[in-house]
């Protein structure tokens, strides 16, 4: 999908919030940026440590701070459990090995 289009759909109400985490380039996601922030909404990073990094490839943007600030932490969550799947899998592929 395009990252420019999901933030206008935050911007204008169709969505409540939107996370991106490898957004390619810095005009896929600057225009929605100045949307969301225009519409009243919240724009930064996913791990909500800083200001929106407009060089980096990550961003979250909600209806409003409160949302921001929970899609952040449900963010957090999903990546501790991924990097504790992902460590189960490896530690079972290295007991095959042996």
């Amino acid at each position: 999908g395009s990252c420019g289009l999901n933030m206008a759909y935050v911007a204008c109400g169709r969505i409540d919030g939107y996370v991106e985490e490898n957004c390619p380039y810095i005009w896929d996601f600057a225009p929605g940026s100045l949307m969301v922030s225009e519409a009243g909404g919240y724009v930064g990073n996913p791990d909500f440590s800083k200001p929106l990094n407009l060089m980096g490839r990550s961003v979250l943007c909600a209806a409003s701070e409160e949302l921001a600030k929970t899609l952040a932490n449900v963010v957090v969550e999903a990546d501790k459990h991924l990097a504790s799947l992902e460590s189960s899998n490896n530690e079972e592929k290295r007991n095959e090995k042996e």
